[in-house]
């Protein structure tokens, strides 16, 4: 008699390819053999050209000896080590079942020379063609593999004395000490008296004194690329040139210490790819990095030669207050390297973004203030800065430079600036736009004024080449023409700094900020006012009621929980984008009914926090944009509809740059990857360090070359720093924590139970089933505790346990393990990587209530329920995690216009006694869910699903399943 489980198929042999070393099944290896072979015949004719080309020619002037190795790439391409994934890629290839099997297509892997295939969630790799790699195919586990490399360091690169220029590491820790303490020098001064004084033991104090440990650190300037003092001088009228200094590092040193350090070698990408996942019918392309989209892509069809590569360079630029309660400003450039992956691109640490220049601020002058020479006065001063900032990578933009990178191999680097991040105002300078007041205010398209509010509609695009153009144009006209010229274009006739890199077309290179186009921009400064007008036209009572709904908002880590919104005013953008997507689920019903244009509003704002979670999306897919750019439309043509229809803002205008910006959301993705990678956001955690030495300072003299140097000093703190964890032997990424820290349930070793995806927390003491009852005995959901479990276990599990170890389990004096903390872990159905969410079934977290809502799986598709108890039974072999829930999943009904409009998914509470018992190991996630606040109706929740971008997507997959596959919104 079958068991009913399948056996897996037996495993081919495997043969391996003697051009390339690697392993493949027999069947498959001969189709693999005869592109290999074209691969190696293309790759000697090169090498043989190079050999020539080499003979022939003298090498370039700007070769770079001192850091070239003695053998070239290509005479040791051939003798590369074969990859020790193929081992593990082989193994695999010959258990995997294609689309149309029964069986999880998940669990094994695939080589592309594998006849069979493709199989679901393929991931297929395109290399650039001048790599002259043939395209892969990975199974998707293998490919998140990849993504999440261990950050690990070649053992023999440890160094032998870390902290230099430090005499002993217990100096370097103290001035470490020092410098994030941001003491002064009297501070300092008094701490080494008191440790000379107490120091004894092998490490001897020999730091003498503040001016002593200055030097010490001046010593160490080697380490990392110090900042230099430039004098900008620029003419305003005929007898007035004005100096200003500008403090900036050599850009080009500064990414050559990226490019040729080990540890980074590993985390580089060189190669323009092409991605796409198999669906079950086709491959669908997706894009995050930058090395996937198609900017990336076009520059390298550029380059003759495979050795010739891009190092992609952003900068971003953010004037920022440099007290909370002061005047003081500063204007920080922050550099980042784009080649480098992602998370540790958008981190502070080594291979992060770095203050890279300070760029002077002209001054107000009152006599001057408001006129056109004056403001044009200001922007040539900001170019004339960046093109001193730019000036040692304009050059090898044009010719490259050869250099031997951290992973040994010598490449010919072109730089190239492919992403400008800044918010509208900082991208007008950029562009030579002249803003909100021109005629073009657009720095990327040349979209009239009185059209900003009108989204979806392509427009030409700006190119530097032709701004150039119009500019020179402009110059040979007499004045009055050449302004109006000027004018009809939006324009300032400026030499842009960014045109003389190649390839760093600023129009092109001006990427969308979500921080300031939506939280600080459209959501959180005109929608959400929109709303608070209409609410206090309702009534006081309407803004005390919004206040009440948002403090009943469930706790979530990472939401921002308000106590507070109708009468306060919030300058965080992040708190901004929270505030606004609570808005919606909290004020759908409280705007008055003689307002008809409130539905309209609000389905506005929808539309408008959908593009938000759009937008924010980590992956892209061919049909995700799709779905945004439908979403543009949507939005643009519902608040067209509420701008006719409203009567309290007849007179606002959308015609706000802010409006049209969302419209090249989606190119600048297709073109350089997705928002996280040139958000502005991930510099606010630059700014903090800036603020504090600024604070350190205190006389607020020579703040620029203050804060640069002081800067200086904390980046070779975190360079030696990183060197004394290698080390130390810390070469691995740090081991998961959980976020049991110091609440009152917080985990202790062996306190915690793990199964599959879940792990259950903040253990309590051995309780009966009597124990329990007794405890709950006023909660009708724990009525008949026993009897609904012994039914559940019996009913579902009688064949995993045995009638003896039934028995043990469901005795009325067995003892069972109450948990309070669960971490879940799921696939997110948009980066397909894993992903986490901590939960509570705690009656006194935080001296309050907290049962977290999750989704659970059953045999009739997945259904929400609450969290009411948690334990695990045990028996001689087995250990079972089972949760007590109350299910959500009573009948609804149809949603009503109002619900579709706004897209709010509404779901029914079965009565408490109707709990029931699932298996921890069905639950797949964590949610959200607010009250619906509909009269008669407490039972009826609504989804939140803007929590994160995996449940927005999960829950419009459930709106398509109530209204139709066929649904429009």
């Amino acid at each position: 008699m079958s068991s009913g489980k399948k056996s897996a198929p037996k495993a081919s042999a495997r043969e391996q390819c003697a051009l390339c070393l690697r392993k493949f099944d027999a069947k498959g290896i001969g189709r693999h053999r005869q592109a290999c072979k074209q691969t190696h015949d293309l790759n000697l004719q090169e090498e043989e050209f190079l050999r020539r080309a080499k003979r022939s020619k003298a090498p370039p002037p700007m070769l770079m000896s001192s850091r070239r190795s003695a053998a070239k790439p290509w005479e040791t391409f051939g003798r590369l080590e074969p990859d020790p994934q193929d081992d593990m890629k082989a193994a695999a290839s010959s258990s995997r079942d294609p689309v149309d099997a029964d069986e999880d297509p998940n669990t094994t892997g695939s080589l592309d020379g594998h006849e069979s295939g493709p199989f679901m969630d393929d991931i297929k790799i395109e290399y650039h063609p001048h790599t002259k790699q043939p395209s892969d195919v990975l199974p998707l586990k293998e490919y998140q593999a990849r993504q999440h490399k261990t950050k690990t360091v070649d053992p023999g690169l440890r160094p032998k004395r870390p902290w230099k220029p430090f005499r002993i590491r217990a100096e370097f820790e103290f001035a470490e000490v020092a410098l994030k303490a941001s003491l002064t020098k009297n501070q300092v001064n008094a701490l080494i008296s008191v440790m000379k004084r107490c120091t004894e033991g092998d490490d001897k104090f020999d730091i003498r004194d503040h001016a002593h440990l200055c030097e010490i650190w001046n010593a160490g300037a080697v380490l990392h690329t110090a900042p230099e003092k430039h004098l900008i001088s620029v003419k305003y009228k005929e007898d007035d040139t004005r100096d200003f200094d500008f403090w900036s590092r050599s850009i080009w040193d500064w990414a050559l210490e990226r490019v040729q350090d080990p540890f980074l070698a590993q985390h580089f990408q060189w190669d323009a790819q092409r991605l796409s996942k198999f669906d079950g019918a086709e491959y669908e392309r997706f894009i995050h990095e930058p090395y996937t989209a198609d900017r990336f892509w076009d520059i390298q069809v550029v380059w003759p030669s495979r050795w010739w590569k891009t190092i992609v360079l952003y900068s971003l630029c953010d004037k920022t207050k440099l007290s909370s309660f002061g005047t003081a400003m500063g204007y920080p450039v922050y550099a980042r390297i784009g080649n480098i992956d992602v998370g540790i691109r958008n981190g502070d640490g080594v291979g992060g973004g770095e203050l890279v220049g300070w760029l002077p601020i002209v001054p107000e002058d009152e006599a001057e203030k408001g006129k056109k020479s004056y403001v044009d006065f200001k922007r040539v001063v900001w170019h004339q800065s960046f093109f001193k900032l730019l000036e040692t990578i304009a050059q090898y933009s044009k010719t490259g430079c050869w250099v031997k990178c951290g992973d040994g191999i010598e490449r010919q680097l072109f730089p190239v600036v492919l992403i400008l991040s800044a918010d509208y105002e900082e991208q007008c300078i950029m562009g030579l736009n002249r803003g909100y007041m021109g005629l073009q205010p657009c720095p990327i398209c040349h979209i009239p004024k009185d059209q900003l509010h009108d989204c979806g509609k392509s427009w030409p695009l700006r190119t530097g080449l032709e701004t150039q153009k119009i500019i020179a144009e402009s110059r040979a006209c007499n004045a009055s023409e050449g302004e109006e010229l000027l004018k009809a274009n939006g324009l300032r006739a400026i030499d842009n700094a960014f045109m003389s890199v190649e390839w760093s077309d600023p129009h092109k290179s001006l990427s969308y900020d979500p921080m300031h186009n939506d939280g600080h921009g459209l959501g959180g400064k005109h929608l959400y006012p929109s709303v608070l007008i209409y609410l206090k036209a309702t009534g006081r009572g309407a803004l005390a009621e919004l206040d009440k709904r948002f403090r009943a908002m469930p706790s979530w880590s990472g939401l921002t929980h308000f106590n507070q919104v109708a009468s306060l005013d919030f300058t965080d953008a992040s708190k901004l984008e929270d505030l606004v997507k609570i808005l919606l689920f909290t004020s759908h019903n409280l705007i008055g009914d003689k307002y008809t244009e409130g539905p309209v509003l609000l389905s506005g704002l929808r539309a408008y926090l959908n593009l938000c979670m759009y937008t924010g999306f980590k992956v892209h897919t061919t049909s995700t944009i799709a779905s945004g750019r439908e979403e543009v439309k949507r939005f643009s043509e519902l608040m067209k509809k509420y701008k006719k229809k409203s009567t309290l803002q007849a007179d606002k205008s959308w015609d706000i740059p802010k409006m049209h910006l969302r419209d090249h959301t989606f190119d600048d993705i297709l073109a350089k990857g997705v928002t996280r990678n040139y958000n502005t956001k991930i510099n606010e955690g630059l700014h903090g360090p800036i603020k504090d030495i600024y604070e350190q300072i205190g006389n607020g003299k020579d703040v620029d070359e203050q804060i640069m140097h002081i800067d200086h000093r904390w980046r070779i703190s975190k360079l030696i720093r990183f060197q004394i964890d290698l080390y130390d032997g810390k070469f691995n990424e740090d081991p998961e924590v959980d976020i049991e820290d110091s609440r009152p349930d917080t985990m202790k070793p062996g306190s915690s139970f793990k199964c599959r995806h879940i792990i259950f927390g903040a253990v309590q003491k051995r309780c009966s089933f009597k124990d329990i009852s007794a405890a709950h005995a006023d909660d009708p959901a724990f009525t008949r505790f026993l009897i609904k479990f012994s039914h559940f276990l019996r009913g579902n599990f009688s064949s995993e346990f045995s009638n003896a170890d039934l028995g043990r389990i469901l005795d009325s004096n067995a003892t069972v393990l109450e948990y309070r903390y669960l971490k879940v872990s799921f696939t997110s159905k948009v980066t397909w990587q894993p992903e986490t969410n901590h939960l509570r079934c705690n009656p006194r977290f935080n001296n309050k209530p907290r049962y977290d809502y999750i989704l659970v799986t059953t045999p009739n598709g997945v259904m929400f329920a609450q969290l009411l108890f948690m334990f695990t039974t045990a028996t001689e072999d087995r250990i079972d995690p089972w949760v007590l829930i109350q299910p959500f999943d009573a009948h609804v009904g149809q949603p009503t216009t109002h619900e579709k409009g706004c897209q709010l998914y509404r779901i029914r509470a079965k009565a408490r006694a109707s709990s029931c018992f699932v298996s921890a190991k069905s639950i797949i996630r964590g949610v959200v869910i607010t009250p619906t606040y509909i009269k008669d109706r407490d039972s009826d929740y609504y989804v939140f699903d803007l929590l994160d971008e995996d449940l927005f997507l999960r829950v419009r997959d459930l709106w398509k399943e109530r209204l139709g596959e066929d649904w429009q919104w």
